[in-house]
């Protein structure tokens, strides 16, 4: 990139899940397995459920029904070089 640009990088949980947040990003469980998502550090993590101003945080499994769920952003201002790495670790 020679030009500065804003980056967003969206992950969607079912919403059997539980999100905490991690130092370094979040652990996301469920039914004793977890997932430790850890995301690059430049930028900065939000967690959304339910929201509707922007619709954020729902999953959809039938025409015309919503429920809640949790969704993670990830935002950050990057230029020149930039590489994204995005770690997830599955533990029983």
């Amino acid at each position: 990139m020679t030009a500065s640009h804003d980056v967003e990088l969206f992950f969607h949980c079912a919403e059997q899940c539980a999100v905490e947040p991690i130092t370094g990003g979040f652990l996301i469980s469920q039914d004793g397995v977890q997932v430790k998502l850890v995301l690059p550090p430049s930028g900065e993590s939000t967690v959304h459920k339910g929201e509707y101003a922007p619709p954020l945080g729902w999953v959809s499994r039938a025409f015309d029904r919503r429920q809640p769920t949790h969704t993670i952003v990830w935002r950050a201002r990057l230029s020149g070089n930039a590489l994204l790495r995005t770690e997830l670790t599955v533990s029983p």
